[in-house]
């Protein structure tokens, strides 16, 4: 559990200076955008990952 809550910390400091924004993803309005690289086409609100943890939602973009 230490060892996870210290990951998760780390985690919450990242900077986002390397991220790009992805493909495959429609922007719905109100910061809400629908990935759709794979068929559970996640709809996610700002902040939200998606079920694979991979592609976020900063700013109504993916």
């Amino acid at each position: 559990v230490v060892g996870y809550t210290a990951l998760a910390l780390y985690k919450t400091n990242l900077q986002f200076n390397n991220l790009k924004e992805a493909y495959y993803y429609l922007e719905l309005g109100d910061s809400e955008v629908q990935c759709l690289l794979c068929p559970r086409e996640c709809i996610l609100e700002e902040g939200q990952r998606g079920i694979c943890g991979v592609r976020q939602n900063i700013k109504g973009k993916l």
